[in-house]
């Protein structure tokens, strides 16, 4: 054998680590090829979703209300659309073990509630801290205290006087609460996820408004909750005070202090106490200024609060009372009172459907347009027989 030279072993070196370089390069190949014919779309979207951020609350509402309107009101051909075109394999599971109901189907407890959560920040009465109490079956009965034991000093070997709570109880009904909201047809073809934010923020805002004008104003008839102005202890509504023309600064001040002292006499806690009223009255109160010029409200109620109370404004409390141009104020201790909620809403999809748009019949043919009908189920009441509210009528300040 001949002898080999240092070239010759360097040459054998460089042929033998260029093959095995070359057959792991291949392998490698075949195996990122094998692997990209195996990455889906489906194991993409998968991958996606799990890295993507939580959804805001209310969206998984909206996308399962989306397809359900997509498939106008079929809810199997609703949980193929969530899960073929969207790769949303949550909704599309809900949908597929939804009750149907009417056309429709009842949108899962878990994603109802979230509704519930967003009705807190947008309903005035809600955000005020009003609680509320699952009313699963039609109907809850919750005890009140309308007159409290009694305690007295007693001399040495006299007898104890007896004394107990009188009680009573605070029957709620559920009530029906319907709500259209109409869909563009175009809107339902987009998969953004902006499409359902904004379903979700009309089925919100429409329910909302109506929910605070019957938590606020209704007067409890067979189809309708008993709002603050008719559960409100009668002694503790009056008219506001004007000896002139208008109100003064003296009278509009002394009108605010007897709306709480009254809740003060009647030993009402005032743990969650607070106002609402109308944009108009917000202003006119923010507006309002001393002899010296000084505006009197303003600085507080730039920061949320009246008389050191928060309050909230809703064009739900009319403007139009009395002789046509008067308001109402509310002051509640909103902890005393309370929502008795059915978790289950309620969804049916009318496709083409007409609706009230608050002025005119709209035909959803001719706009091209999906309406979708969500019902939803509860009632409202004051647990201390509306000792703990008090409204100023006649409020013409402006």
């Amino acid at each position: 054998m001949a002898q080999m030279t240092i070239e010759d072993v360097k040459a054998l070196i460089k042929d033998t680590v260029s093959a095995t370089l070359a057959d792991n390069w291949e392998a490698r190949l075949a195996k990122a090829e094998e692997a990209s014919r195996n990455f889906s779309p489906q194991i993409l979207a998968s991958q996606m979703a799990q890295q993507a951020p939580p959804a805001e609350k209310g969206v998984k509402a909206a996308r399962f209300l989306r397809a359900l309107a997509s498939a106008k009101g079929d809810p199997d051909r609703a949980a193929r659309i969530a899960k073929e075109q969207w790769h949303d394999e949550a909704v599309a599971k809900a949908l597929g073990e939804s009750t149907v109901s009417g056309g429709g189907a009842l949108v899962p407890e878990e994603y109802a509630s979230e509704v519930i959560d967003l009705l807190r920040a947008k309903a005035v009465v809600r955000a005020m801290g009003t609680p509320s109490a699952p009313m699963n079956s039609g109907s809850l009965t919750m005890p009140f205290l309308s007159a409290g034991s009694t305690a007295s000093y007693v001399g040495e070997n006299q007898n104890i006087s007896k004394s107990e709570p009188q009680t009573g109880n605070l029957q709620l009904s559920a009530k029906k609460l319907a709500a259209l909201v109409p869909i563009s047809n175009d809107l339902l073809r987009d998969a953004s996820p902006n499409a359902d934010t904004i379903v979700r923020n009309d089925m919100v805002r429409n329910m909302a408004l109506r929910e605070d004008l019957a938590f606020i104003r209704d007067n409890g008839s067979q189809y309708t909750p008993r709002g603050m102005r008719y559960w409100a202890d009668p002694n503790q509504v009056f008219a506001r005070t004007k000896a002139g023309a208008t109100s003064t600064l003296a009278e509009v001040t002394f009108d605010l202090g007897k709306a709480v002292r009254l809740l003060e006499e009647a030993n009402v806690a005032l743990d969650r106490g607070g106002w609402i009223m109308t944009p108009r009255t917000k202003w006119y109160l923010m507006s309002l200024r001393d002899l010296n010029g000084n505006l009197v409200y303003e600085p507080e109620m730039r920061l949320g609060s009246l008389l050191t109370y928060p309050y909230r404004t809703t064009t739900q409390v009319p403007n139009n009372l009395g002789s046509g141009g008067d308001s109402e104020v509310y002051f509640a201790d909103f902890g005393g009172l309370l929502i008795g909620e059915n978790m289950q809403l309620e969804v049916s999809v009318f496709d083409g459907g007409a609706y009230y748009d608050g002025a005119n019949i709209v035909s959803g043919v001719s706009q091209d347009q999906v309406v979708l009908r969500a019902i939803a189920r509860h009632d409202f009441g004051a647990r201390y027989r509306g000792k703990e509210i008090s409204v100023i009528t006649g409020v013409d300040w402006q």
